[in-house]
């Protein structure tokens, strides 16, 4: 199964789309004239060039694992590239030259993390949050490889929550949990090098897929066509 996206230029003209190169394209990173496409259902990344106005998909790419589901991607520089797959709890680490991609080696995370966003904090660190474990975990990129450097559980993650989306606010990570439908707030430390837990508060919308903090909002696309300001600064921290 082949899903297709619609390429809209700058002046919202529409110029044609393309297959993304597998099913259930989750996520797409634009990198210098590409942009690789996360598809969910078999776990294949899509590379497609959009160089002279022309949408083509030049590699579709099977990750190297059993079951795999590929959710997100991420450029951790120039020329190299994150795939989080959440089907084998890894992060695939790719090389990206002109329009291909090729493995350069995969970091294992724990069994059951379930990994589906990926966001850089100002210190640099790398956040990696698992959807299904409701966990947190922090990873430093050296330019070859990628360390697992810290984690901490989600305050308010109950049974059948699933984790989505990291947004970042001063010291503060927020992190919706759709179910339980809260919001999850930790604490980076001075050195930017851990987390810690801080609290968790009502999202006060259903099923929580996507957050941008400004005056902290919280939007719900999946259950329900709803925006919720969620706190004064996520009720002050939790009242930390």
């Amino acid at each position: 199964m082949s899903a297709g996206f619609w390429w809209v230029g700058g002046y919202g003209e529409d110029m044609g789309g393309t297959v993304s190169g597998g099913g259930f394209p989750r996520h797409l990173t634009a990198h210098d004239g590409l942009i690789i496409a996360s598809n969910y259902l078999d776990g294949t990344i899509g590379v497609i060039n959009t160089a002279n106005d022309v949408i083509q998909l030049v590699q579709p790419k099977p990750l190297p694992s059993a079951q795999p589901h590929a959710h997100s991607t991420m450029l951790l520089d120039a020329t190299n590239l994150a795939i989080l797959d959440l089907g084998t709890n890894s992060v695939h680490l790719y090389a990206v030259t002109g329009d291909t991609v090729e493995r350069t080696g995969t970091t294992q995370l724990p069994v059951g993390t379930g990994p589906r966003d990926i966001a850089r904090y100002d210190s640099g660190l790398l956040f990696i949050l698992g959807e299904l474990g409701g966990v947190l975990l922090a990873g430093r990129w050296d330019g070859a490889s990628l360390e697992l450097v810290a984690s901490a559980a989600l305050p308010g993650f109950e049974p059948g929550d699933h984790a989505a989306s990291v947004a970042f606010h001063e010291e503060f990570v927020c992190v919706g949990l759709r179910g339980s439908n809260r919001v999850s707030v930790l604490r980076v430390s001075i050195s930017g090098v851990s987390v810690e837990p801080v609290g968790a508060v009502s999202c006060e919308v259903d099923w929580p897929g996507h957050m941008w903090l400004r005056r902290a909002c919280c939007t719900s696309p999946m259950r329900n066509p709803a925006i919720s300001p969620v706190f004064d600064w996520a009720t002050t921290a939790c009242r930390a």
